[in-house]
């Protein structure tokens, strides 16, 4: 993953990026000698992320050096990480013998995927290993491969550097060749309707979030804002399926609205045939596969063919679906709003937080960024509810950062929060070794008077989410300033009671933990349906 410290971009890297995880794969890449040979664990951006860098630096591993990709389960290395994560295998004196790159595909690793990572029967890494080392045997003797197991699959070089992200998931090079489906597949057209949202679309951009009717796209952002237009809304012949001709994205509607532009297409079921929420997931799997992973307008798109099985069963599969849709949603419910909850008995001392901690804030300055060699300069929007991100993230001069940190040097173990915007208030410890500076972001170094957990956990409850919105200032940015910050009011009990809290809160934790991994498995329990009603893989038989 990213090394301690980060890396600095500069221009002796291959790929140009700022991102660490860019950097540092390209950096072992591009250090291997003739015969070199590495294994690099890597988040699922270097494998999939759509940005420039990210998709150079896979063009170039799969011309120079990458012989297989092991995917490996979201959770393996929880409790540390639950992020899902690959693994890279290059080998430059076999990369020039292989015209495919060999995918393997971890879904058990011998242990369950929870926080305690309970040992379980399902292990599929020997026989990954078993796999990768006959691969690199028939590489090394100029021999055919086509010993596949199930969870291996064998790609070209030239399909793979076809496809428009270079995407390194096997699953994305599977041909509808590859699948078999039980159920007869027909066109789209054949069984939906379409029609043009020229009378649906809002005149003015005068949006409100006090007004009723949401204005739609198909895109990530779906709804745009509301209007009060009330002329020209559908409400018609509800559910329906937009459809957006610039990104082929889709969206499932069930409430009245209005478009942006005549790119939204109204799809429609033929009811007597097709349910409409069906018909949305199995056109999922078209947005998946990279084979059909591209821009159609609608008259192309609509000549596609999906598996249709009768009208009772697709009824039975969005209803098994939306049983596991239940279950996220309520899950979602308890991550997203989750904050600590501390009683505050009235006995408790209350002292103010510069009389335990030394309370700075950032630069007021904005310094100029810079490419290379460059320090993070971390704002507000890089504290998350998931504690400090570097991604999205602004570089600075060293010269710059000396200056900064002459204000505020921040350490490992310090506590820094969010003074300005939507997400002021937000905190996070700092769990990061390398070096940064901040804007707009409050830096608190107790002193050893108060338990440190206690205290990151109190800043995050609803008391002080509550005392900040009333001590904010401002018009449109609400911030807290520094003074405000300092005398922040600490409720201190007794050191034992302290222990006690910061105990019953980590309780609380692991179970808004096990949410997340809920709301992982039963997403992939939504995909794995899907992909069965399109089919699933034929296996080869091993011998």
């Amino acid at each position: 993953m990213t090394p301690k410290g980060g890396i600095r971009p500069h221009k002796k890297f291959g790929v140009q990026a700022n991102k660490a995880e860019v950097l540092f794969t390209d950096y072992i890449a591009e250090h291997l000698n003739s015969n070199g040979r590495a294994g690099i664990v890597v988040p699922n951006g270097i494998v999939a992320t759509s940005q420039t860098a990210y998709k150079q630096l896979r063009k170039m591993l799969v011309q120079e050096s990458l012989i297989a990709v092991i995917s490996l389960p979201a959770g393996c290395f929880n409790p540390y990480s639950g992020v899902k994560t690959s693994i890279l295998i290059l080998d430059k004196k076999l990369a020039k013998k292989s015209e495919h790159i060999l995918f393997l595909k971890i879904e058990n690793d011998g242990f369950d995927l929870g926080a305690q990572r309970r040992e379980i029967d399902k292990n599929d890494l020997p026989l990954a290993l078993q796999t990768l080392e006959a691969y690199k045997e028939c590489l090394s003797s100029d021999k055919a491969f086509d010993d596949l197991p199930s969870l291996a699959t064998l790609v070209e070089k030239e399909t793979v550097l076809g496809n428009r992200d270079i995407v390194l998931s096997g699953d994305r090079y599977l041909s509808r060749a590859d699948l078999t489906t039980e159920f007869e597949k027909v066109k789209l057209v054949d069984v939906l309707d379409y029609e043009q949202p020229t009378k649906y679309i809002v005149e003015s951009e005068d949006y409100d979030d006090s007004y009723k009717t949401p204005v739609l796209t198909a895109g990530k952002s779906f709804i745009l804002g509301y209007t009060n237009e009330t002329d020209g809304i559908f409400s018609e012949e509800l559910p329906v399926i937009i459809f957006d001709d610039f990104t082929t994205s889709t969206q499932f509607v069930d409430f009245p609205f209005k478009v942006k532009s005549s790119a939204m297409k109204i799809l429609k079921a033929k009811k007597e045939i097709a349910d409409i929420k069906y018909l949305y997931y199995v056109m999922q799997q078209i947005h998946f596969n990279a084979s059909e992973h591209k821009r159609y307008w609608i008259s192309q798109y609509s000549q596609l063919e999906i598996p249709l099985p009768p009208l009772e069963i697709q009824q039975q599969i969005v209803a098994e679906i939306e049983g596991y849709q239940k279950i996220i949603d309520g899950a979602k419910q308890i991550v997203n709003n989750y904050k600590p909850t501390i009683n505050i008995n009235p006995d408790w001392e209350m002292v103010e937080l510069d009389q335990l901690c030394d309370v700075r804030d950032g630069t007021h300055d904005s310094p100029k960024y810079v490419l290379e060699n460059g320090i993070p300069f971390v704002t507000q929007k890089n504290i998350t509810k998931e504690g400090l991100s570097f991604d999205d993230i602004q570089f600075i001069s060293r010269e710059d950062h000396q200056k900064i940190i002459k204000r505020s040097n921040v350490e490992f173990g310090d506590i820094i929060i969010s003074m300005i915007g939507a997400n002021r208030g937000m905190s996070c410890v700092i769990d990061d070794t390398r070096e940064f500076s901040i804007k707009n972001v409050g830096l608190i170094k107790p002193l050893g008077k108060i338990n440190h957990t206690y205290l990151l956990y109190f800043l995050k409850s609803q008391n002080a989410q509550e005392y900040i919105s009333l001590m904010s200032s401002g018009g449109a940015q609400q911030f807290i300033g520094l003074t405000t910050l300092r005398k922040f009011p600490i409720p201190v009990p007794d050191v034992v009671e302290q222990t006690e809290i910061v105990k019953s809160i980590e309780e609380e934790l692991q179970l808004v933990n096990a949410n997340k991994r809920l709301i992982e498995i039963f997403e992939q329990k939504i995909k794995d349906k899907i992909s069965e009603v399109w089919g699933v893989k034929e296996e080869v038989e091993t011998v």
